[in-house]
């Protein structure tokens, strides 16, 4: 059985210690051979840490990351526009310093004015936060709040992010444009940027490579969940609809499926214990050549008749239950994987029991009379298991399953509503499709897929604002140069092939920076699941292009416009 219990510890209980003795008296008084163990875990961290699987904290993780990595993009951005205006400023900064600034009052200065910014943006963002947060609640199906008086923490947090990020971002302008001596800018309007070139170039291939990682990982999320929805599982999932039935229902149970049976919408009708989605109940089992002192832990679903049929799954050996044969109520059917287990050649009609006696009291032994073809009856994340399959009561079979024909849902629907009140006049009705079942296991990539792409978009969005601070930059610097090469017969494409051709490198050395790391990543990812997709370099590619492509577009406004500048004004201008 696979639920939860609750324990209520004395503050100075050894927490090993108690899980070792609920272990000890667990399987002291189980009358299985199979020995169990007990994991504890404090009820506030059931939020982000899971007993099995992956921790959902990791989640918390990679978001913030991402974020601060977005965060980090901006500060390169105000950089890189801040320097591609050093010519606006170098006449402010030469004139500061005749008249008596030190260097240290003009880093001063800058380092107030990025901070200064820093918080008009906190603010802005703030504002921001308060309306889009019901959409990025229905984004990340969460319920986050924004309570900045309620929590001085949080105030406090905020304000201190603030502060870095203005001290971060006005680091690299300060102590460029502070350097600037008196009588050269002053005389040439400008500052000779060469000495910065390489910095402000590296900053921008950190730029594109994180764009390229987050859109190589929404890329390959996507990937993967395409493959989920597209994989054969191993049974039908399309237009059948699922009621957990309560206990008045389940007592009338064959009669309500006669009911329904009557409307000829309704192709077939069954019930079990639990979802094909989520089989996570054991039992004991054995079979002749391992006995009962040595019997297995094995998944198990108790079924209805019709229950192979209504999901489509395959019968590989023998048949399905069938109400014709009294005895099958007493028999077995497994899925290959339990089969292979056993080392039968041909299982049916061979041995096969579970430890614990039924609840009818009848004898736990009986046969197989067929093995059902190996289906995914949890997430991909896990290997397929051995499933074994009963038609006595162990479990109420509380999950009732109808396969419609598609062409009339909505009246479907309304059958089953109608009949389900008829039988249970106060039973509150509640369906789901199975399909969407299946879309719920796996929402959490879902949402990581969707919120990387939101960020993916946010991280190429500022880049290309830098990409432009520098593009500027570059016509500013190579104004001369541009006027010499069309007074000496350059085209005007050529000119911008050559003013376009360091973008494009540096966006590949960016995607050389990005692919390995984005590879790593999304590899460790993917090897979560047992079944899963091959990411391929068609990711890579495209990921690269849609970087490469974007950059250009970015930067055809600045080329273009100093191709075509008349190349007397520029040579004035110089």
């Amino acid at each position: 059985m696979d639920c939860p219990s609750y324990v209520l510890l004395s503050k100075d209980a050894d927490y090993h210690e108690v899980v070792r003795k609920i272990s000890n008296s667990i399987n002291q008084y189980d009358p299985q051979p199979t020995k169990y163990t007990v994991g504890l875990q404090p009820l506030k961290q059931v939020h982000l840490y899971a007993l099995n699987g992956p921790d959902p904290i990791v989640f918390v993780y990679v978001f913030s990351a991402v974020a601060l990595a977005v965060l980090f993009i901006a500060c390169i951005n105000f950089m890189n526009l801040s320097t591609a205006r050093s010519a606006r400023r170098a006449k402010e900064i030469g004139l500061r310093k005749v008249i008596g600034a030190a260097r240290r009052d003009v880093v001063k200065q800058f380092f107030y004015e990025s901070i200064l910014l820093s918080f008009l943006a906190l603010g802005i963002a703030i504002v921001l936060v308060y309306f889009f947060l019901p959409a990025f609640n229905t984004l990340a199906e969460k319920q986050l709040t924004l309570n900045l008086t309620g929590s001085y923490q949080i105030g406090i947090g905020l304000a201190v992010i603030a502060l870095l990020t203005g001290l971060i971002s006005g680091t690299y302008p300060s102590l460029y444009l502070s350097s600037f001596q008196p009588l050269t800018a002053i005389k040439n309007s400008r500052a000779k940027g060469g000495k910065s070139r390489f910095l402000r170039r590296a900053l921008i291939i950190f730029q594109f490579a994180t764009a390229v990682i987050l859109i190589i990982s929404t890329l390959v999320i996507l990937k993967q969940m395409r493959f989920i929805r597209t994989l054969d599982l191993g049974f039908s999932r399309d237009h059948i609809i699922t009621v957990s039935l309560d206990e008045d229902l389940i007592n009338k149970y064959e009669s309500v499926k006669q009911e329904l049976l009557k409307n000829n919408d309704i192709l077939n009708v069954s019930a079990a214990n639990s979802l094909p989605l989520n089989i996570r109940n054991y039992n004991t089992c054995y079979w002749e050549g391992r006995g009962r002192d040595r019997a297995v832990m094995i998944p198990f679903v108790c079924v209805d008749y019709d229950y192979f049929e209504t999901f489509d799954m395959k019968m590989i050996r023998g048949r399905s239950f069938l109400r014709e044969h009294p005895t099958d109520r007493q028999n077995y059917i497994v899925n290959e994987s339990a089969w292979n287990m056993t080392g039968y050649k041909d299982p049916v009609g061979k041995m096969y029991a579970t430890v614990k006696d039924r609840n009818d009291g009848g004898n736990d032994r009986g046969v197989l009379v067929g093995v059902v073809k190996d289906f995914h009856g949890t997430s991909l994340h896990n290997e397929i298991q051995p499933v074994v399959f009963f038609l006595y009561d162990m479990l109420p079979k509380s999950q009732l399953f109808v396969r419609a024909n598609p062409s009339n849902i909505p009246a479907t629907i309304k059958t089953i509503r109608e009949t389900l009140g008829k039988f249970s006049p106060n039973f509150i009705f509640e369906y789901r499709f199975l399909d969407d079942e299946l879309d719920r296991m796996y929402k959490t990539e879902a949402s990581l897929q969707r919120t990387l792409g939101y960020f993916a978009f946010l991280a190429i969005f500022i880049s290309c604002l830098g990409l432009f601070g520098l593009a500027s930059f570059m016509a500013e610097q190579r104004t001369k140069e541009i006027a010499i090469r069309k007074v000496l017969g350059a085209k005007t494409m050529g000119v911008v092939v050559q003013f376009s051709k360091e973008i494009v490198l540096l966006v590949l050395l960016a995607d050389i920076v990005a692919w390995p790391v984005a590879a790593y990543f999304m590899n460790g990812w993917i090897k979560t699941f047992a079944y899963r997709t091959n990411i391929g370099i068609v990711v890579f590619i495209i990921a690269a292009v849609s970087a490469l492509g974007i950059a250009l577009l970015t930067v055809a406004y600045q080329s273009v416009k100093a191709a075509v500048a008349s190349p007397v004004d520029s040579l004035r201008y110089e």
